[in-house]
């Protein structure tokens, strides 16, 4: 779906499964339209475990999968305004609820960030999800052993 339209910018949640259909990584995928390039966007402890299974599921692809984690960072808010105007910066729904606001993905580069939006304090965004019933990551959700509609995930 993310390939249909190059050039325009997206971005899908998903999940890897392991053979049985049981969950193992959630994960957002980002087409910001540069040529065929995707980013993705995964937990940083969940990082070496999907690289490894994105790595032996490549085979003979030409596909690079490189990690580029020190070039950028998330950043969450309950309304685009907040975003607009941040350089190097591209701003999506968050495709999981329309009530969790917006996702944006800035580049490490761009500098100071405005102090509403500073990192490291996801409490607000974090209570968000647990009041819409939305689970993120292999901490809220057990790898291997939690079924994707056992946590409103369909």
């Amino acid at each position: 779906e993310l390939e249909k339209e190059t050039s325009a910018k997206k971005c899908m949640y998903s999940l890897l499964l392991n053979h049985k259909g049981r969950f193992m990584h959630d994960l957002f995928l980002y087409n910001v339209g540069r040529g065929g390039s995707l980013l993705m966007d995964v937990h940083k402890p969940s990082l070496d475990l999907v690289m490894k299974v994105l790595k032996r599921y490549k085979l003979r692809s030409k596909v690079d999968v490189e990690d580029v984690s020190d070039k950028y960072c998330v950043l969450y808010s309950t309304s685009e305004d907040d975003l607009v105007g941040l350089p190097n910066s591209v701003a999506f729904k968050d495709p999981r609820h329309e009530l969790l606001g917006y996702r944006c993905l800035v580049q490490e580069s761009a500098g100071a960030l405005p102090p509403h939006l500073a990192r490291g304090s996801p409490d607000k965004h974090t209570a968000l999800r647990y009041s819409l019933g939305v689970p993120e990551g292999d901490k809220e959700m057990p790898s291997g052993k939690a079924i994707p509609l056992e946590y409103n995930i369909d």
